[in-house]
C-alpha cells in the first residue's frame, strides 16, 4: 500500500498517523477467559506480569491458586477478533518456591491487546506482582513483597508488610494496612492508611507529583520527618506530638515515645499526617 506523506510532516508522524487510522478500523471488540489452578503448598511466591492489562490478587483460604485468565483483542469483524486473541501468550511455570505468570502481546499494539488476571491465593503467598498499562489490586494479602504499576492505580485493602509499593503514573490507595510499607508515586497522590504499626516498621510514602496523606493509629508510637517542597505540612490528632523542626513546610518529632519510623515527602502538594 502506497501512503502519500504531505509535505512538511516527518515520516514518524505519518507513520504514526496511518497507525491511528489502521486502529480506528478495529471496532470489534472480543474477549477470551481460562481459568489455571496450581496446588498452594510449596509455593511462597506469585511473580506475575502483564504489559497491558488489569491485576488483581485477593487473599482467600484455600489450598491452590487459582486464576482467571482473560485475553482481550480488537479486530475487524468476530474471526479477525478472535484470530487476534491467538497472537496473546501467556506463560506459566512453577520453579523452586515462586510460580512464575507473564503475559506478553504483539507491539506495536494496535489492536488493544491486554491480558487480565484475576488470582486467588493464600494470604501468606509473597508478591512480585506488576503491570505495564492497567490498575493493580491487592486484598488481604499479607507475607508482604513487592507492587507496581507505570499507568494506572495502585489499590490495597487488608494488606501487611514489609511491601514495596511503585507507581508510575497512578494514585496509590492503601486502607487497613499493618507494619511496614514504602510508597514511592512519580505522578499521582497517595493516600495511605496504616492500621497497627509496631517498634520496628517503617512507614516511608514518597510522592513527586501529588498530595501525601498518611493516617496512624491514634495512639501510635512514631518518629516522622514530613516534607511539602512546595506546599504545607500538617501532623494532627494524635494524643502527644513533640517537635524538633515545627516549620510549614517540614515538621520533624516525635508521637508518643517515637519508635517506629514515619517519613513523607511530596515535591508538588500537600502533606497530612493524621490520626485515624
Amino acid at each position: 500500500m502506497k501512503v502519500n506523506v504531505p509535505h512538511g510532516i516527518k515520516v514518524g508522524t505519518a507513520f504514526a498517523v496511518v497507525l491511528f487510522a489502521v486502529a480506528c478500523l478495529y471496532f470489534y471488540h472480543q474477549e477470551k477467559s481460562e481459568t489455571r489452578v496450581w496446588p498452594a503448598p510449596g509455593i511462597n511466591l506469585l511473580r506475575v506480569h502483564t504489559p497491558n492489562g488489569e491485576v488483581s490478587v485477593t487473599a482467600a483460604a484455600d489450598t491452590i491458586i487459582r486464576v482467571e485468565i482473560t485475553r482481550r483483542a480488537n479486530g475487524f469483524d468476530k474471526p479477525d477478533a478472535g484470530e487476534a486473541l491467538t497472537r496473546i501468550a501467556v506463560s506459566d511455570s512453577v520453579s523452586a518456591d515462586s510460580l512464575f505468570l507473564q503475559a506478553n502481546v504483539p507491539e506495536p499494539n494496535n489492536r488493544s491487546y491486554a491480558a487480565d488476571f484475576v488470582i486467588t491465593a493464600p494470604a501468606l503467598v509473597g508478591l512480585d506482582v506488576s503491570t505495564s498499562n492497567g490498575p493493580l489490586t491487592i486484598s488481604g494479602m499479607t507475607a508482604g513483597g513487592k507492587v507496581s504499576a507505570d499507568n494506572g492505580n495502585i489499590t490495597l485493602t487488608n494488606t501487611a508488610g514489609p511491601l514495596d509499593v511503585v507507581a508510575a503514573n497512578g494514585k496509590v490507595g492503601a486502607n487497613g494496612h499493618r507494619g511496614s510499607v514504602n510508597i514511592h508515586d512519580a505522578n499521582g497522590t497517595v493516600d495511605c492508611d496504616v492500621a497497627s504499626l509496631s517498634a520496628t516498621d517503617t512507614v516511608s510514602v514518597n510522592a513527586a507529583n501529588g498530595a501525601a496523606f498518611v493516617r496512624l493509629p491514634a495512639t501510635a508510637s512514631a518518629h516522622f520527618d514530613v516534607t511539602a517542597q512546595n506546599s504545607s505540612v500538617i501532623v494532627t490528632g494524635f494524643n502527644a506530638i513533640t517537635y524538633v523542626l515545627n516549620e510549614p513546610k517540614h515538621k520533624v518529632g516525635n508521637i508518643g515515645s517515637g519508635e517506629a519510623t514515619v517519613f513523607i515527602y511530596s515535591g508538588n502538594g500537600q502533606v497530612r499526617l493524621l490520626a485515624r
